[in-house]
């Protein structure tokens, strides 16, 4: 056996066993659904977390003494402008994290299969020049 074949199948191998399943994965979609979609999920679950912590917030406000507003303008100064501010900002600054985040993670899965790809075709190019190599070898 050649000892580069060896090498570049053992990276093969290598790169199929840690990663290559889910960078496919990754890679299925375009770059800007993925992080689309993984944003979508960021935003949902940070909505979430944020409206719970808020709804008990207020709901601790009111057992210490607040008391319940009576009208839709209390309701809306009281709550709806200063929360709904502050989970607008929070979501905010999430999206942009997370854009960034998965945009790395998009383009590092990327570039993990594009050298899976080339290590692929310089074993398939190893193996075109040996087979010629051996034809060679056989016609002397």
């Amino acid at each position: 056996m050649d000892k580069n074949k060896i090498i570049l199948m053992s990276k093969l191998a290598i790169e199929e066993k840690q990663s290559l399943n889910k960078d496919k994965k990754i890679t299925s979609y375009f770059s800007e659904d993925y992080i689309y979609v993984n944003n979508f999920k960021t935003r949902l679950l940070v909505f979430i977390m944020t409206g719970i912590i808020m709804f008990l917030y207020i709901f601790a406000k009111l057992q210490i003494g607040g008391t319940l507003p009576t009208n839709l303008e209390e309701v809306v100064g009281q709550y709806i402008i200063p929360y709904g501010g502050s989970m607008i900002a929070i979501i905010l600054a999430y999206s942009v994290i997370s854009s960034q985040i998965y945009q790395k993670k998009y383009n590092l899965a990327q570039s993990r299969i594009n050298s899976y790809k080339k290590n692929l075709k310089a074993l398939e190019e190893l193996e075109k020049s040996r087979d010629k190599g051996d034809e060679r070898n056989e016609a002397k």
